[in-house]
């Protein structure tokens, strides 16, 4: 009996400790599973994306195929993929990854003039609402200019910055647009059968035609764009009341278009910028329709009727079934890249090298640079550092692990980034996101044009990743509409 007893004991004893091992593993694999999904991993194959995020923007895609919303067609409702009589919306005249945004038209009136700003309401689905402004502006940057002309520009701007990031500003975001593209050789030769009279040479004609083919290879057109972002927080609810005794729609564009002018006031006194130009709903869609495609300029202020341009006429048929691209209007391909701030070097990178992205890129590619920046106020942004720092100095002491040097480079640059931001120097906090689109008249042409922009990042330094499955939503980020970052604004008072 005892000899039984003891052998029941010890069958007893073993399954309980094989079903702890059992649950040891199986936790193990768990809690790894977890890991490998929402790790970022440095493998070139993955994008530096985690496994859950690829799989999440997989499925949100095939979603958007699937019910029609990944093609847009103006005036026509979304389709579902499968069956194509049933549709999944209403009729269409803005694509739905613009959102919820009201147009207001403020006019401005000064000694000599009168016109029209074009403000927006932005009213997203989570998050703080917000409002955003549009100015056209030509930089004093320009010729032949020597080293110190080009870092003394960007000190200016940096100043401008830190000013709009401190207390009692509104301005909460900025969002920089340049967009470059080979000159129009058909406008210019429309030119020169208009002012060229018809008794001349016609060697003068064909050498100049001549010229404007030599010049297509290397030649670019710039315009910038500069958004302003200002959240509808209790600061602003009371500036509002303050003002205009009501905070409505209408009194928010009205102070929405106050800030502006301040802030461009600010750029051509201090930041060296020539002109900022508030731009008004016609201007505002010109530039967005150009920015999809370059069949239209920047000047073409109606639509194919002849019409009036507004921004709910200005939106060009758009196909992104394709994983890896956004068909635009008849013949136009394009791909949006996002630079991956994480990857980059912990030691400080001159604004400089991003001078190549803008004018040194032959031959040359039509592309969009969008860079949007969160303004952080100095207090604020000193106690993120301070957070920061503190970690940084936890993971580079922390023993067992061999590391290889990234701990000690971020370290270093937490170090200085707490220096910078020392009481009294006037410096502001920052944080930034930015996009390029390409884009080519064929899916050849668009391949070509994506090795030269990667060559180039390539030879600056400066990582990127492609945006495949969700193109259609990364447009959002290139166009003036003070997107491409999440904002940590709340609707707390400042």
């Amino acid at each position: 009996m005892t000899a039984m007893m003891l052998a029941c004991g010890v069958i007893v004893v073993w399954v309980l400790l094989v079903q702890t091992i059992a649950s040891l593993v199986i936790g193990a694999i768990g809690l790894a599973t977890v890991v490998a999904l929402f790790t970022p991993l440095d493998l070139a194959g993955f994008g530096g994306s985690t496994l859950a995020g690829r799989g999440v923007r997989r499925w949100r895609w095939q979603h958007r195929v699937r019910t029609g919303l990944a093609l847009f067609e103006p005036g026509q409702p979304a389709r579902n993929a499968r069956k194509p009589a049933k549709t999944t919306t209403g009729p269409r005249i803005v694509p739905d990854v613009i959102g919820d945004v009201r147009v207001v038209d403020v006019t401005v009136t000064t000694a000599s003039t009168e016109g029209q700003v074009c403000v927006l309401l932005h009213r997203p689905k989570s998050g703080p609402r917000y409002v955003t402004v549009a100015l056209e502006v030509d930089t004093a940057g320009g010729g032949v200019q020597a080293q110190q002309d080009s870092d003394d520009e960007y000190a200016r701007w940096g100043r401008v910055k830190a000013a709009l990031a401190r207390e009692g500003s509104l301005v909460r975001g900025l969002q920089q647009v340049e967009r470059v593209q080979p000159p129009s050789a058909v406008a210019h030769a429309r030119w020169l059968n208009e002012v060229v009279p018809a008794g001349a040479s016609r060697d003068i004609a064909g050498s100049y035609r001549d010229l404007l083919g030599r010049l297509s290879w290397s030649a670019e057109t710039h315009r910038t764009l500069l958004v302003l972002r200002m959240p509808q927080s209790l600061a602003w609810d009371l500036r509002c009341r303050e003002e205009f005794g009501a905070e409505t729609d209408d009194t928010s564009a009205q102070l929405a278009v106050m800030e502006a002018s301040r802030a461009a006031s600010l750029m051509v006194s201090e930041g060296g910028v020539r002109r900022a130009r508030p731009l008004s709903q016609a201007q505002l869609a010109a530039a967005m329709r150009a920015c999809l495609t370059d069949a239209w300029s920047w000047t073409d202020y109606r639509d194919e009727q002849g019409q009036p341009l507004t921004l709910s006429t200005c939106w060009p048929r758009m196909d992104a079934r394709d994983r890896r691209h956004v068909h635009v209007g008849a013949d136009r391909w394009i791909r949006t890249a996002t630079v991956e701030g994480r990857r980059l070097p912990g030691e400080p990178v001159p604004v400089s090298v991003l001078r190549r992205l803008v004018t040194g890129i032959y031959p040359a590619v039509v592309r969009t640079m969008s860079v949007t920046e969160e303004l952080v106020p100095a207090g604020r942004a000193r106690s993120l550092a301070r957070a920061e720092l503190t970690q940084d100095i936890a993971t580079a002491t922390s023993g067992g692990a061999v590391q290889d040097g990234s701990q000690t480079d971020q370290l270093n640059a937490s170090q200085v980034r707490l220096a910078d931001l020392r009481p009294g120097s006037g410096h502001g906090g920052i944080r930034w996101a930015m996009h390029i689109t390409v884009s080519g008249t064929s899916e050849k042409d668009l391949n070509r044009a994506c090795d030269r922009l990667a060559g180039v990042c390539s030879d600056i330094g400066l990582p990127i990743r492609w945006l495949d499955e969700e193109h259609d939503l990364a447009l959002t980020a290139v166009l003036p509409l003070g997107r491409g970052l999440t904002f940590t604004t709340r609707k707390v008072s400042r």
